[in-house]
């Protein structure tokens, strides 16, 4: 017997009833944390996640919520953490500091913060700002975007430290908007449902590490998915410009010029090419001249680790073989490894309705081989994700949030235990969705 209407309609607002509250639940959830919770304070901070995280997942999965009505509220919630000052990450220091310095017309990649603070008298940058920086004996690594944003907010909250936060957070905001607007584009031009955008507008860690922590891989992204959503349309100067600026946002989107070069090369088609080379060096220039940038990515590459994949087995392997850390050798090793694998995939020949999956791949490879995999660092595999009907990245983006288990009030261990669950479970994932086990066993059966 056919259910009568009557029925149906309250089973449907039953629903809609529960998923609302869901959604007022995920929002009240970040919200707390973002303004009340900090890192050192793990039952609070591992409670509220787990509880935003499975609200996000049940609607990212189910919900049959409006699509306007669950962006509102992604919207809502990054407007209000504007307003909250950074719990689980001190980069925002550094931030305030190359803005000062700037509006000094001091240029922050002349020197470290460690040489200023010896051989500069500093008028606006004080030794309590000095004593908050994380890394006080590094160059500084944040291109064109980050230091005019950093100049800007600088300038205009003078030597008011939330009011700079508020202003460069503002801009993060702005970015978070305009990623969510051109994913939803995108994903009606590929003739994807635009519900795919749950995945990420709702995704706690994109969330807390862009609005809540100010970390500019929202304007990386966001720049990206306009230059996506251009090039797509056919829109070559403005692709070949946003492109350019998400490059100058974080250099981290350079990985996808060779797909982008490759792909324009067999259609015999060089503007993009040249516009595309012609931006990204004029908004690299101001950067690129002093060579201290790239003394930090050397250092970033052979000194720094946190989270790794592969890195850690090779390690580990060096601790066995040699008895000491070969991060000054493996380093470098997997960045070249990278980048090779990087350009033989990128070579490979596919159309434009394939890039946002070849993008997607090309930075997972990244990241499996980096030697440092912060949690914010996954925003592009999100933000490509969605264009695709793998779910590992989300998952993922669950279990390394809880790297922040490692940081105490005023220590830091790296507990390995939970690096080596997290990937586990990760890659064991990826293997199920790729079909591999079931590859395996058919291989398996054809030789017997």
């Amino acid at each position: 017997m056919e259910a009568r209407p009557e029925i149906k309609a309250l089973s449907h607002s039953g629903n809609d009833a529960r998923e609302v509250i869901l959604l007022a639940l995920w929002s009240a959830t970040i919200i707390y944390a973002g303004f009340a919770v900090e890192r050192h304070q793990h039952i609070q901070l591992f409670s509220l996640w787990m509880l935003s995280f499975g609200c996000y997942w049940y609607l990212a999965v189910k919900s049959t919520l409006r699509l306007n009505t669950v962006l509102l509220s992604a919207i809502a919630v990054r407007f209000v953490l504007i307003f909250a000052f950074p719990k689980l990450s001190d980069d925002i220091y550094r931030f305030i500091w190359d803005g000062r310095l700037l509006v000094q017309g001091i240029n922050p990649f002349e020197a470290t913060p460690a040489r200023l603070m010896e051989s500069v008298k500093l008028t606006v940058v004080d030794q309590q700002l000095f004593n908050r920086l994380n890394s006080p004996e590094y160059f500084s690594v944040y291109p064109l975007v980050c230091q005019s944003v950093f100049y800007v907010s600088s300038y205009l909250a003078g030597d008011n430290i939330m009011l700079n936060t508020i202003l460069i957070k503002a801009f993060l905001f702005f970015c978070e908007c305009a990623t969510m607007y051109f994913s939803v584009r995108l994903l009606k031009k590929l003739s994807i449902a635009p519900e795919k955008i749950f995945w990420y507008a709702l995704n706690p860690l994109i969330v807390i590490e862009i609005c809540g922590n100010a970390h500019f891989e929202g304007a990386m992204t966001a720049f990206l998915a306009a230059g996506i959503f251009y090039y797509l349309n056919g829109n070559k100067f403005l692709s070949a410009l946003t492109f350019a600026l998400s490059v100058a946002s974080k250099m981290l989107t350079a990985i996808f010029f060779p797909l982008l070069f490759f792909g324009e090369i067999r259609r015999r088609k060089l503007k993009f090419i040249l516009l595309l080379g012609i931006f990204t060096a004029m908004l690299s220039l101001p950067v690129i001249q002093n060579t201290s940038i790239f003394n930090s990515l050397d250092l970033y590459f052979r000194n720094f680790e946190f989270n790794a994949g592969i890195y850690y087995w090779l390690r580990w392997a060096g601790f066995k073989l040699r008895g000491y850390n070969q991060i000054r050798f493996i380093g470098p090793l997997l960045s070249a490894i990278s980048f090779s694998i990087i350009i033989l995939y990128s070579y490979k020949k596919s159309d434009n309705k394939e890039l946002l999956y070849r993008m997607f791949w090309l930075i997972f490879i990244y990241i499996i081989f980096s030697t440092t995999v912060h949690p914010w660092y996954l925003s592009l595999m999100l933000f490509t994700g969605i264009f695709t009907r793998y779910r590992f990245p989300f998952v993922w983006s669950g279990l390394i949030f809880f790297t922040y288990f490692n940081y105490n009030a005023d220590t830091f261990a790296e507990n390995l235990w939970i690096v080596i669950a997290e990937y586990l479970i990760v890659m064991g994932m990826l293997l199920y969705e790729a079909n591999i086990f079931h590859k395996i066993q058919n291989l398996w059966n054809s030789k017997k």
